[in-house]
């Protein structure tokens, strides 16, 4: 499979979203690499993924909407780092994964807010990122979550100057419980899951075929890799709730491909060298 096929698909899926202004996976990524190093220059960031077919362009386009965003910062000219709130976010999104391992106490994180049509393209920005954080509408202007998403949710708050018009519960239901019933209503798992299936498909029809065997790969070229899966698995991270297993359909395959993706990032990242200057970016790291 060429890098361009793979590009392609990730492509075609982030375009799947709502055309609202938020973090787009390569956004993300290139957040994870300024979170594993103290700086890195334009260049060598045009140079990486330049490699993946990304145009010179979106990748200055990229670092102008995060710098824009508070999310990182060019000290020296021609060189970026990250920033605190850029560092949160990607511990934010790095945790969700690990809530397919979580036990579920049965309580909901239940967000509410009202924001008038004269700024409906923050309420517009508001609902896209918190989808993304993992919330699911359950009334209009009520979202909820079975997982406790605070610090994203007051990140959130404070980058859209909206302190004070947010309010997030905690709690059980007690009158009016029809969550379990409407999980599919709430969230698109259906959807999310043909996803996971024809990730999985691409996975290993396009993707190992395309790279194995991984001896007599330069560092380079498994990095580039490397940050191909790395890439989807943060669109994943991105679009699936990752819900308890209470709430999951019986034919739910997310956790499944999710694992299998990246326990293949980590047989990517143990063949890349040491002493290669890729290895500091991917040791034990998932995207």
């Amino acid at each position: 499979m060429s890098m361009i096929l793979c590009y392609n698909f990730i492509k075609m899926v982030n375009q799947s979203r709502e055309e609202v202004p938020h973090l787009i996976s390569v956004e993300k990524q290139i957040l994870y690499l300024l979170s594993r190093t103290s700086e890195i220059s334009v260049q060598e960031l045009l140079r990486i993924y330049q490699r993946r077919d990304y145009t010179a362009q979106s990748i200055r386009n990229a670092l102008f909407n995060l710098k824009k965003d508070g999310y990182i910062d060019s000290p020296t000219r021609s060189y970026y780092s990250i920033l605190p709130r850029g560092d949160e976010f990607i511990r934010s999104i790095n945790q969700k994964p690990h809530f397919y391992n979580k036990e579920w106490d049965g309580s909901w994180y239940v967000l509410l807010f009202e924001i008038p049509e004269k700024d409906r393209h923050i309420r517009n920005q508001l609902r896209t990122q918190i989808r993304q954080i993992g919330f699911g509408s359950l009334y209009q202007s009520v979202y909820v979550s079975p997982w406790d998403y605070t610090p994203a949710v007051e990140q959130l708050a404070s980058k859209l100057n909206m302190e004070g018009r947010l309010s997030l519960i905690k709690g059980k239901f007690i009158m009016g419980d029809m969550i379990s019933e409407r999980v599919k209503e709430i969230w698109p798992l259906d959807e999310l899951n043909e996803v996971y299936v024809a990730k999985r498909r691409w996975f290993h029809n396009e993707f190992i075929p395309s790279i194995e065997p991984l001896s007599g790969k330069s560092d380079e070229e498994l990095f580039v890799y490397f940050l191909t899966l790395g890439e989807l698995i943060g669109d994943l991270s991105l679009t699936d709730p990752m819900l308890p297993k209470e709430l999951l359909p019986s034919d739910w395959e997310g956790d499944k491909v999710f694992s299998e993706f990246q326990q293949y990032l980590m047989r990517l990242s143990v063949h890349i060298s040491p002493s290669s200057y890729y290895y500091s970016f991917v040791d034990h790291a998932f995207f």
